[in-house]
């Protein structure tokens, strides 16, 4: 099966995220959270700025309840998604989807989630966004750099400001709304299909 193939298929058998979000067991308590930082930040943006973004589009994304980077992210394009009538959003599990993930949507061999992959009407992919925001792996990377012992890293790690939950999702919703300006843009220049 071919990836465009592949992408319809994962995406006919995905639930939207209201679906997604009952069926969760883990990390609902910062679901929530995201959710409602998502809310308060898109609440904050231009609407209209917002409703240029709003053309035909198919929204995959690859989850994981238990994944903490997916309980950060996902509410946030379930969010997002409220705020578009053309677009579509469905969320799969990485889990039953194994040899596709492993096939078309690895990161450098890993299979890193979420990932939320932009497609057009006939789920032909755009773009794609994957796991946590640039900033996030910027202080990341400068918490190794001190190369401290794990309780310490832990303790950093934990307590930074642009790793707490408000900040990750401000990080994530400006990415993905760049991502998706652009794929829009790109889309709307590409000669149609016959």
């Amino acid at each position: 099966m071919d990836k465009k193939a592949v992408f319809n298929l994962m995406f006919d058998a995905g639930l939207n995220y209201e679906k997604y979000f009952e069926k969760s067991t883990m990390n609902v308590e910062r679901m929530k959270v995201s959710y409602q930082e998502s809310e308060k930040y898109l609440n904050d943006m231009s609407q209209e700025s917002l409703k240029e973004l709003d053309q035909p589009l198919k929204i995959l994304c690859i989850s994981e309840d238990w994944c903490g980077d997916c309980g950060n992210g996902v509410p946030a394009f379930g969010k997002l998604t409220e705020y578009m009538e053309n677009w579509e959003l469905r969320m799969v599990a990485r889990d039953g989807f194994e040899e596709y993930v492993e096939k078309y949507y690895t990161t450098a061999g890993r299979k890193k989630i979420p990932v939320l992959i932009i497609a057009d009407e006939d789920g032909d992919e755009i773009y794609r966004w994957i796991e946590r925001p640039a900033k996030s792996y910027e202080v990341i990377t400068k918490i190794k750099e001190k190369m401290l012992p794990k309780e310490e890293y832990i303790t950093e790690y934990r307590s930074h400001p642009d790793l707490q939950v408000g900040s990750i999702v401000k990080n994530t919703l400006d990415e993905v709304i760049a991502l998706i300006r652009k794929a829009v843009l790109l889309n709307s220049i590409l000669p149609k299909k016959s």
